[in-house]
């Protein structure tokens, strides 16, 4: 199995099934290359979700009975996903159309251990991006942005699963961005292929203030660890104070297959 499409979903029904059924129908390669894992956190309205994802029929399905949060949900996908490369895709966000097989072909050509998708940053980087072998990219070295990204197997088997130690929510994109910089992986932007926020902030009720709470909590753990490093996390969430670092673009990739 070539990729692994692991959609983490908690409630979201609104935007649930266009998120879903575009991703998947507009992906542009077989399904005989990809699965499709659905990892449900516990959601209220389950019935409803799973409603929508039986039309994507996923190879594996995990319906937990209580909300444990991102974290241990996403974990969850990446550890029964089977591909070469594993996509988490958050489930307000859509990707352009023909997404997978654009990706595809960057990978046929080019070593590339981790592509962000998110289109959070797209306008700080869009127009200044370079190319190899004919390939337009733009590197950012500052963030992974856990809604929506792709990552290589050698690349979880190194760097690890994200850290539980960060609980129910919250900064370990971060966390994990700073062990993947330490471990020397440089994630992409690739430049026709990126996934759109439907700006869906998060659940409301509970949901939301355990999700601030959790925030709050991991801002000193995070603060402690990277030790002064700016590290992006996410500009939506105003819990902790933004950490951003500034965009750099590198004219070469650390690996090229013809080297």
């Amino acid at each position: 199995m070539k990729y692994s499409i692991i959609f983490p979903t908690y409630d979201r029904v609104k935007t649930l099934e266009k998120c879903i059924e575009h991703n998947i129908n507009k992906a542009g390669i077989p399904r005989s290359l990809f699965e499709v894992i659905w990892i449900d956190d516990g959601s209220k309205e389950v019935d409803l979700v799973e409603k929508v994802m039986s039309k994507v029929n996923p190879e594996i399905i995990v319906k937990k009975q209580y909300n444990e949060g991102t974290i241990k949900t996403k974990n969850l996908g990446m550890y029964l996903a089977k591909g070469d490369y594993l996509l988490i895709i958050d489930t307000d966000f859509i990707l352009t159309e023909n997404w997978l097989k654009e990706i595809d072909v960057y990978l046929s050509k080019l070593y590339i251990d981790v592509i962000l998708l998110s289109d959070h940053f797209r306008d700080k980087w869009e127009g200044i991006n370079f190319k190899v072998a004919d390939l337009s990219l733009a590197q950012l070295t500052s963030n992974i942005v856990s809604g929506a990204f792709l990552i290589s197997r050698e690349v979880l088997e190194t760097v690890g699963f994200l850290d539980k130690a960060f609980g129910f929510y919250g900064l370990n994109d971060a966390d994990w961005t700073f062990r993947l910089r330490r471990a020397k992986y440089e994630p992409y932007y690739l430049g026709n292929v990126y996934a759109k926020h439907l700006g869906v902030r998060g659940e409301s009720g509970d949901n939301r203030d355990k999700k601030e709470k959790s925030l709050k909590e991991n801002a000193a753990l995070l603060r402690k660890r990277i030790k002064g490093d700016l590290i992006y996390y996410n500009p939506t969430l105003n819990a902790c104070q933004n950490m951003i670092m500034d965009l750099e673009i590198k004219e070469n990739l650390k690996r090229r297959k013809d080297e």
